[in-house]
C-alpha cells in the first residue's frame, strides 16, 4: 500500500513538473539558447575579417532600395564579401527599447520599427544618441515627428515605407529590402556587418516576456548568429537585448504587414549597410 501511495505521489510530482516546463516551455529554451551567444564585435572589428565573395553563386543578392524622391532608384546588388560565413558572429548593435521610459502609451507601443531603424542606424556610425533612458525616447519621438513629415503616418509601416523613410533619415547609409532569404543568405549579411532588420507576426515569435499574446505586427534586429540560432535585438521587451531566437522561429514569424496580416505577408527582410 505505502509502495502505491509512493509512486501515486510521485507520478503528481512528475506530471506536475512536466505541466511547469510546458507552460514555460519558451522561457527554458531561451536560457539554454543564450548559453551559446558569443562576445560581441565592433563594425571595425568585422570590416577587418572580410575578404572575397563567397563564391559566384551567393556573392550577390538583388535587393531593392526605396527612391528617397520622385525618381525612382533601380534595383541593387549587394556584394556578400566574407570570403565563408563563420560559424557564430554577434555584432555589438545597441539595444534599444521601444518605451525607453517605461511609457508604452503611443506612440512608444507602436515604435518597433522606429527602434530597429535607430539601432541599426547606431552601429553604423550614425549620430544617434542612445546615452539614456531620456534620450533614447527622443531619438524615437524625433524619428516618429520625421515619419509624420515624410510620410504622412507613422503606425505599421511596412517594409517599403519603412525603407523609404529610413533612406531619408539617414542619407549615409542604404536600407535595402531581400525577398525570400535564406538563413544563410542572413547570416552572410550579418557576418559582412550588416544589421537585418526582420518585419514579423510578432504572435508567431512565441516571445514569453511579451505581454498578452504579444504585438500583432513586429521587427526586430538581428545582430548576429550561433549554429541554430538568430542573435537578436528585440525591442519590444525589457530582456530584448542579445534575444535568441531559432533559425525556424523568425523564418516562420518573418512577414511584411500585408494590410494587417503579418502572417500572410511576404517573407523579406531589411539589409542596412553604409552607402559606398
Amino acid at each position: 500500500m505505502r509502495t502505491r501511495i509512493l509512486v501515486a505521489i510521485l507520478l503528481v510530482v512528475l506530471l506536475a513538473g512536466g505541466l511547469v516546463l510546458y507552460q514555460h516551455r519558451y522561457t527554458v529554451a531561451q536560457m539554454i539558447l543564450s548559453l551559446t551567444v558569443p562576445e560581441a564585435m565592433d563594425f571595425e572589428e568585422v570590416i577587418v575579417e572580410q575578404d572575397q565573395p563567397i563564391n559566384e553563386e551567393q556573392s550577390s543578392v538583388e535587393v531593392v532600395v526605396a527612391p528617397k524622391t520622385d525618381q525612382e532608384e533601380p534595383p541593387q546588388n549587394v556584394e556578400l564579401l566574407t570570403a565563408t560565413i563563420p560559424d557564430q558572429i554577434n555584432l555589438a548593435i545597441p539595444f534599444l527599447l521601444q518605451a525607453p521610459t517605461s511609457n508604452w502609451a503611443l506612440p512608444y507601443q507602436e515604435a518597433c520599427e522606429e527602434a530597429s531603424v535607430l539601432m541599426a542606424a547606431a552601429f553604423l556610425g550614425e549620430d544617434v544618441n542612445l546615452s539614456t533612458p531620456q534620450t533614447k525616447a527622443q531619438e524615437i519621438l524625433d524619428l516618429v515627428d520625421f515619419e509624420m513629415e515624410y510620410l504622412g503616418f507613422y503606425l505599421d509601416t511596412n517594409v517599403a515605407d519603412t525603407i523609404s523613410f529610413a533612406n531619408s533619415r539617414y542619407p549615409a547609409l542604404v536600407f535595402a529590402s531581400v525577398a525570400n532569404p535564406t538563413v544563410d543568405q542572413i547570416k552572410a549579411f550579418v557576418a559582412q556587418g550588416s544589421p537585418v532588420i526582420v518585419p514579423a507576426a510578432g504572435r508567431e515569435l512565441h516571445n514569453p516576456f511579451f505581454s498578452r499574446e504579444g504585438p500583432l505586427y513586429h521587427m526586430v534586429v538581428i545582430r548576429g548568429y550561433t549554429t541554430s540560432s538568430f542573435i537578436t535585438n528585440d525591442p519590444g521587451v525589457g530582456r530584448g537585448a542579445e534575444y535568441v531566437y531559432s533559425y525556424e522561429t523568425i523564418m516562420e514569424a518573418m512577414g511584411d504587414w500585408n494590410d494587417g496580416n503579418p502572417t500572410q505577408g511576404e517573407k523579406v527582410v531589411i539589409v542596412v549597410r553604409k552607402r559606398l
